[in-house]
């Protein structure tokens, strides 16, 4: 996030507006002296999200970044009517202030702080761009001596049997994922996945096989 922090303001819309074309909406960069509290809209599906962006790059005494305070808020409520949006996301490279959890709902929006875009933007495969999982994302994060601390597509990562280290296919590695509590967020191939068949399984503990 340090490169992030460096961006002009400017260039800090772009990068939200980027990002929400990659989440599979359409953005429209609208900030500006009259943005009437929106810098980016993001269409998808006939909706409509008005977006309040927000870039900190001063720093407190203790070293954080300037607080974002209600009023962009209340900007990004006032957007949503005028650029017919149905939500409202405030988003910033820093932090919020304190009860503004309380005033987002009571108000209706979302927040994304540093933590939430962190997220966001290391969802993508560094190889082809393509949205990844959060069962993926951490997948590669869990593993970033294997990953060089990068975050790769299930095709991009060459999946391999964890017992005998064979390729597996990308349909196989999916279903391996999106079984977590037999498989244990691990990789089996095809026939090590026969063997274990109702065995439960923890990340932590080895499996055992079925004779």
């Amino acid at each position: 996030m340090d490169e992030v922090d460096r961006l002009h303001w400017k260039a800090f819309e772009k990068l939200v507006a980027l990002l929400f074309s990659r989440l599979g909406y359409e953005s429209e960069l609208v900030g500006g002296k009259e943005d009437h509290g929106a810098d980016v809209i993001a269409s998808r599906n006939g909706a409509k999200i008005a977006i309040q962006v927000k870039h900190r790059s001063k720093k407190r005494r203790d070293g954080s970044l300037d607080w974002i305070g209600e009023w962009a808020a209340r900007a990004v409520v006032a957007a949503k009517p005028f650029y017919d949006c149905s939500k409202g996301i405030v988003i910033t490279n820093s932090t919020f202030a304190p009860g503004m959890d309380h005033v987002a709902k009571v108000l209706g929006i979302d927040l994304w702080d540093r933590e939430r875009l962190a997220i966001e933007l290391s969802s993508f495969c560094v190889r082809c761009g393509s949205h990844v999982s959060p069962k993926v994302r951490e997948w590669c994060i869990e593993r970033a001596d294997e990953f060089e601390g990068r975050v790769y597509c299930i095709e991009h990562q060459e999946p391999t049997c964890v017992l005998c280290g064979c390729r597996v296919s990308l349909k196989v590695a999916e279903y391996c994922l999106n079984q977590p509590k037999e498989f244990g967020e691990r990789i089996y191939c095809f026939e090590h996945q026969r063997r274990f068949v109702g065995v439960l399984r923890t990340a932590d503990e080895p499996a055992t096989e079925i004779d």
